[in-house]
């Protein structure tokens, strides 16, 4: 038992820094008489500002800065050490009357804050707390708050191709790297290869991420030269904190030596292409007056292509597949500066035709089996991606392309549903058969729409 009134009539506190006096039971053995304390056995108190990440145990204890990311919860905590010895589990009760937080502008008067930040830079905040003696106590704190970084090439950008081979007057390459906060230094590092799977060990050396490189010395000795490079940035933090981001790896061309034609290069591929037949595309050039300048053909699914033609504005490029006649692609019209080397976007024919379905004739007979003519003129199709039902349950069926066959079991009339999709997931119509048995045949009915029955 102890007398805050006999305690606080012999002893006045006025800053968080001296020492505060602390009451408990084993010092005060009665409340009877005066009771005195002498001031140098007064424990020390101290009050911190501690953080936690959202999810995480780790205490951080801020020596007035604090370092955060973008959309980053942190939990905000007061710490109290008593002569020296950081305490976490005794109640706050026992020090402070009020507590009240500033963080950004906004206040809180609880002694756990979580809080998110929703923009990044200097943010100001502040704990004020009053111990029981009525002292206010203040700390002070900057929190740090990071923008992403990120680092982008600029030039030459990917597919440029008007790079003089000779190079005599030197190529720059430049970059451009965000999110260097004031409180950040940033360092890039360059790497240039004429392989692309060598480009991040072939390192032309690091620089202010601020600055540019300027590319010297001949970058092709007799025709065209493909080049590929990337950028690495690496941001350290006053606090240590280390950031690290890369572009993705670009490639540029160099101009033809010599030569006033121009190549095109046309990376093809069908896509989702399955089926074991031939293909056969055919590639047309055609200049701004209609004329067919040439055409170039390939049975191939997936390969590049290349043709030589003149400077030019306007010409236009036209695919068509001559077998699989459900892949298509839309033609593409391109101008042609001189002595360079064009490489287009990747050109994927596609699938969009649904299969083709419909009952080879409209009568079978009872025992001969059911035909449907069942065709894919694209991607095409395979058993395991058909179901046939009759009156909703599974029948077994059998598909060499283009015909599907099953035997159905029907006393009177039954609905016959056909589903699947070829490999470029383009359903078969939502339609349905009614099947009439004629005692000495089978009559098809249909299709009938499921939606519009």
């Amino acid at each position: 038992m102890f007398c805050p009134k006999q305690l606080l009539s012999r002893f006045s506190l006025t800053r968080w820094t001296r020492h505060i006096l602390v009451l408990f039971a084993a010092v005060l053995v009665s409340c009877g008489g005066d009771v005195f304390v002498d001031s140098k056995d007064t424990p020390k108190i101290d009050q911190y500002v501690y953080t936690v990440p959202d999810g995480l145990e780790l205490l951080r204890v801020s020596n007035g800065n604090i370092y955060v990311e973008l959309g980053e919860s942190i939990r905000f905590g007061i710490g109290v050490s008593v002569n020296g010895t950081f305490n976490l589990t005794d109640s706050l009760q026992n020090y402070f009357s009020s507590m009240l937080w500033n963080i950004d502008g906004e206040f809180f008067n609880i002694d756990k804050v979580r809080y998110t930040f929703q923009s990044s830079g200097i943010k100001k905040g502040y704990l004020e707390t009053v111990d029981w003696f009525g002292d206010t106590l203040r700390n002070e704190f900057s929190i740090y708050v990071n923008t992403p970084s990120q680092v982008s090439i600029t030039f030459p950008y990917d597919g440029y191709n008007q790079a003089e081979p000779d190079n005599e007057e030197g190529l720059p390459l430049r970059w451009n790297v965000s999110g260097i906060d004031s409180w950040e230094k940033a360092q890039c590092e360059v790497f240039v290869s004429k392989d692309r799977d060598s480009v991040w060990s072939s390192s032309l050396g690091k620089i202010n991420c601020q600055d540019e490189v300027l590319l010297e010395g001949t970058l092709a000795e007799d025709s065209a030269a493909s080049l590929y490079w990337a950028v690495a940035a690496r941001i350290e933090s006053e606090n240590g904190q280390i950031y690290d981001d890369s572009t993705e790896i670009t490639h540029f061309w160099t101009k033809r030596f010599g030569q006033d034609s121009s190549v095109i290069k046309i990376p093809l591929v069908y896509e989702d292409f399955r089926y074991g037949g031939p293909i056969r595309t055919k590639i047309k050039f055609v200049d701004s007056k209609g004329d067919t300048l040439q055409v170039l053909e390939n049975t191939l699914a997936a390969t590049t292509l290349k043709a030589m033609v003149l400077p030019q504005s306007g010409l236009k490029i036209i695919f068509e597949e001559e077998i699989r006649r459900e892949y298509a692609y839309p033609e593409l019209t391109v101008d042609v500066p001189s002595r360079s080397v064009i490489e287009l976007d990747t050109v994927r024919f596609k699938d969009k035709i649904a299969p083709q379905l419909e009952p080879i004739k409209s009568q079978f007979g009872l025992t001969e089996g059911v035909f449907f003519y069942l065709y894919d003129d694209g991607a095409g199709t395979g058993q395991s991606r058909i179901g046939v039902f009759l009156n909703g349950d599974s029948l077994k069926y059998s598909y060499v392309e283009p015909y599907l066959q099953f035997y159905p079991q029907c006393d009177r009339v039954c609905k016959l549903k056909i589903q699947g999709d070829d490999y470029s997931k383009n359903e078969l119509p939502n339609h349905y058969w009614l099947i009439y048995n004629r005692q000495d045949h089978y009559e098809i009915a249909g299709p009938i729409s499921e939606e519009n029955p």
